[in-house]
């Protein structure tokens, strides 16, 4: 059966229309219709009194049709686990069909290799891979554990390179408003930015690829005491990292996205509503690098960082099912005080829950920061009852959070002596583990 954390892991997934839009958005094979990604979107943010421009169902269509579409390849990543038997004994193992080893890890090091590398980092582009779990569990469904044995871990893995990516940008002038929807259906932009939200990460990448102008933002303040007065238009700003850090800006489309939505008489000055979809139970996402934590003196931070990101993945691959979607972002030059705004590393982005598993492995195995575990003492109940999975309702979402990543870490066999508690132990391929551990 399933431990705790692995059951877990099985109701962290996203929600089949959340799944299609994302790769609606991004031009991927999608079973919504149009009419039907329409109607699932919503503008809750009307801060302007019902001003802002509001891109018709119209505008979509073309926005979604008629312009290219990008040129994905598309792989499988496919394993079932099988219970098998050795000198030591028995245990579970995940392998390719009629238990073949020998393609699922060929296939699964690459997937990895390819999110995470541990090699130098690309100095042409930047590696943006959007982790989709499927929601496999869903509602009130049986709390019993469910088994493992027979369990098909399957994953469709689309990857657009970096020259697909940058023809996708010069022929497409609507990637970056693609982007944006994408981005917005994962809870990662909105066109009110600051601090607070995670939208400067999509900012991010379109300043790395010089997309930002694609768009024309606004200091906040003025911009509503525009829309109150009537007065002079406020001047467009002209860096959101640096000028917006303490308040916030507003989003508007340029001319070129104004026209290729075959709407040029769009009102270009007014802001665009942040759009998302109304679909219940909607998962929020999050990122994470190898490169986070940039403050560590170890000189050997990114290959430990990266490789404890590596193992997590593994693990997680192994143990879900869902869809990948890598994305190569170019690098091209901009004026030198954007420069620093561009970014650099491999960027993961995921469930947030999903991420929290992944840093919590990152941050207790980096470097000099590395605790010995004991795999027997598991996260246990105020009264020492081992935790089950209905028990996980019982407590906050921090401590949630915290058990779930130590019970993930110590599932990992990081003590070859560990206590598996009578569970069979789980043979993963081999993706290079720290020897050191």
């Amino acid at each position: 059966m399933r431990s705790v954390s692995e059951e877990y892991l099985l109701r962290l997934g996203t929600n089949e229309t959340q799944v299609e839009a994302i790769k609606y958005a991004l031009g991927i094979d999608s079973s919504l219709t149009s009419k039907e990604l329409f109607e699932n979107l919503t503008y809750p943010s009307k801060r302007l009194d019902g001003i802002e421009t509001k891109l018709e169902e119209h505008h979509y269509q073309y926005l979604l049709h008629n312009t290219p579409t990008p040129n994905y390849t598309k792989n499988t990543l496919s394993g079932t686990w099988f219970k098998v038997s050795n000198f030591f004994g028995e245990l579970l193992a995940i392998a390719g069909k009629d238990q073949k080893y020998g393609h699922h890890e060929t296939q699964l090091f690459k997937l990895i290799n390819d999110l995470c590398p541990l090699d130098a980092l690309s100095k042409e582009y930047v590696n943006v891979t959007l982790l989709i779990p499927n929601q496999e569990i869903k509602g009130s469904e049986e709390s019993q554990h469910h088994e493992l044995e027979g369990y098909n871990a399957k994953w469709q893995w689309y990857k657009l390179r970096k020259n697909q990516v940058k023809s996708q940008i010069e022929s497409d002038p609507t990637w970056s408003l693609k982007l944006f929807l994408a981005f917005s259906f994962m809870g990662l932009a909105n066109t009110s930015i600051d601090k607070k939200n995670g939208s400067k990460l999509l900012y991010g990448l379109l300043n790395t690829s010089n997309s930002l102008n694609d768009f024309h933002f606004y200091d906040s303040a003025l911009y509503r005491d525009w829309i109150k007065t009537n007065g002079t238009a406020p001047e467009r700003v002209d860096n959101i990292f640096t000028q917006t850090l303490n308040n916030s800006a507003y989003l508007t489309v340029s001319d070129k996205i104004a026209n290729a939505v075959d709407e040029p008489s769009l009102v270009k000055l007014l802001a665009l509503p942040s759009v998302e979809l109304n679909t219940k139970k909607q998962i929020q996402f999050a990122s994470t690098s190898a490169l986070k934590d940039r403050g560590s003196k170890d000189p050997s931070h990114f290959i430990n960082s990266a490789k404890n990101i590596r193992l997590a993945l593994n693990y997680l691959f192994c143990m879900t099912s869902g869809t990948a979607i890598t994305l190569q972002i170019p690098i091209e030059p901009v004026g030198a005080k954007m420069k620093h705004w561009q970014l650099n590393t491999p960027l993961i982005i995921a469930p947030i829950e999903w991420v929290k598993l992944i840093e919590g492995m990152k941050k207790k195995k980096t470097g000099k920061r590395r605790e010995n575990y004991d795999a027997s003492a598991l996260p246990t109940n105020e009264d020492g009852s081992a935790i089950q999975y209905r028990d996980l309702e019982n407590i906050s979402n921090s401590e949630k959070h915290k058990a779930m990543s130590d019970m993930l870490a110590k599932t990992i066999n990081i003590n070859d002596d560990a206590d598996t508690s009578g569970q069979l132990d789980r043979s993963m391929p081999n993706i290079e583990p720290d020897e050191e551990w």
